[in-house]
This record gives C-alpha cells, sequence and structure tokens, in this order.
C-alpha cells in the first residue's frame, strides 16, 4: 500500500461515506480500475469504517446520551436486528457485487433515482419515529450492504418518505450506522487477522486521520442537503459516475 494511493482511498471514503453517493461503490470503482492497489480490499475498507465511525461519535457526542433511553435504545435495536437479517442474507450476492464494475455502476443509478424522487414527491405528513419505521429504515441499511446503493442516502430518504423530519431522519441513521459498522468491521477483522502482520501502519495512520476529517465535513454537508431538498446533484452526479464507469468498463473489456 503506497502512501498516496491509502491517502486518496481514505479521501473517497472519509467524503462518500456520509455523502449519499454510497462510499461503497465509489471504493470498489477505485479497487477494480486501479492496479496498484495490493492490499487486501476488505482489511483496508475495514479501517476507513473505524476512521468514518468515530466521525459519527465525535459529531453526535452530544446527542449519543439520548440512544441509551429505553425508548431510542429501543428504536436502534430494531433497526439494527433488521439490517444484520437482511445483511447476512444479502452478503454473499453484494461481496460478489463488488469485482463486477457493471454491477456497481447500475447500483449507483438506483440510487439516484432514489435520491431523485425524494427530491421531487411531495413530502409527506410528519409521523414520529416509532418501531416500525425503524424496522424499515433498518431493511433500508441492510439492503444498503451492496456497492452502490448508499447506505445514508437509502435511509435517510426512507425515514423521510415515511414521515420523519430530516434533521432526525440524519441523526437516527448516522447513529444507526454505528452498532452496524461495528458488527460488521468486528467480523471482518477477525476473518482477516492473519492479514493484519503485513499492514503498513505509518500509511493506515495517515489514512484514518484523512478519512476522519472528511467523514466530519461529510455528515455537515449530508444534513443541509437533506434539510434544505439539494438532493438533485448528487442524483445526476451518480448518473454520470455510473456512466463514466459502464463506458470504461466496455472499453477494458473489449481492447
Amino acid at each position: 500500500m503506497t502512501l498516496p494511493l491509502a491517502l486518496a482511498l481514505a479521501l473517497i471514503q472519509g467524503l462518500t461515506e456520509f455523502l449519499p453517493v454510497s462510499s461503497s461503490g465509489h471504493l470498489a470503482l477505485a479497487q477494480n480500475f486501479s492496479g496498484a492497489f495490493a492490499e487486501p480490499p476488505v482489511l483496508f475498507d475495514l479501517w476507513l469504517h473505524l476512521a468514518t465511525l468515530s466521525a459519527i461519535l465525535v459529531y453526535y457526542r452530544r446527542n449519543l446520551g439520548a440512544y441509551f433511553r429505553p425508548d431510542r435504545l429501543g428504536l436502534l435495536v430494531v433497526a439494527t436486528a433488521v439490517t444484520g437479517a437482511v445483511g447476512l442474507g444479502l452478503k454473499p450476492l453484494a461481496e460478489a457485487a463488488f469485482g463486477l464494475p457493471a454491477a456497481v455502476a447500475v447500483l449507483l443509478l438506483a440510487t439516484a433515482a432514489v435520491l431523485w424522487a425524494t427530491a421531487v414527491l411531495p413530502p409527506p405528513a410528519p409521523r414520529p419515529l416509532d418501531w416500525r419505521r425503524a424496522a424499515l429504515v433498518g431493511l433500508a441499511q441492510g439492503a444498503a450492504v451492496f456497492p452502490g446503493l448508499s447506505r445514508s442516502g437509502l435511509t435517510i430518504s426512507a425515514a423521510m418518505r415515511l414521515g420523519v423530519e430530516p434533521d432526525r431522519a440524519c441523526e437516527f441513521s448516522f447513529i444507526l450506522s454505528v452498532p452496524a459498522i461495528l458488527l460488521a468491521n468486528g467480523l471482518h477483522l477477525w476473518q482477516h487477522r492473519a492479514a493484519l502482520g503485513t499492514v503498513d501502519w505509518g500509511a493506515y495512520g495517515a489514512a484514518f486521520v484523512l478519512a476522519f476529517a472528511a467523514g466530519l465535513a461529510s455528515i455537515h454537508w449530508t444534513r443541509a442537503a437533506f434539510s434544505r431538498n439539494r438532493l438533485r446533484p448528487f442524483a445526476l452526479y451518480l448518473v454520470a459516475l455510473s456512466a463514466i464507469s459502464l463506458g470504461y468498463h466496455v472499453h477494458r473489456t473489449v481492447h
């Protein structure tokens, strides 16, 4: 792992983890189209996810205590249980899709469609976030195990279409990702523990700091985008990225 490549991937992860554009989709495309990436992708992805997890904990440090109350904790438990059931069931398919740039490009288009619909459809009547709505948000998070499906885009959009106001939807989406990241990354770390001895900790450390800082900024920008209904630029960006990726994939296949 060279330092420039580690920093480039860290910046991609930090900026796209919370922006509704799919960090996993961007990393999948970067790793498929970069011949220089030699580290196990899952292990490095794990490291970057720990950096962006830290960004959530710092950004919402004043709100975290409220989620230890029985009512809010119950919502997290319900949503996380649904995420786990769906995500584990889809995991083999998602891992296969990670190595298929064409599949990632199509899934990016699906995220673009969700964002566009959220932007143009009339907002529903305001409703509280109860266990049923939390379960549906958890379902959206579980589906986002596929690279190209934005976790933040799907979960925040789902919550808003269920009547949850944008700031509350963003907060719940980001804090809901904490147990999911911890559980998934703990499992991946155990599975890839033998590779830890080969890690370049200098490059990994610099990547962690950059992904953390970029993650803080992207949380703020995502909240602003959903609150002000400025989602169409993200949808158009994903359409353009998908088209470029498909074109490049076809070019490489032909030549």
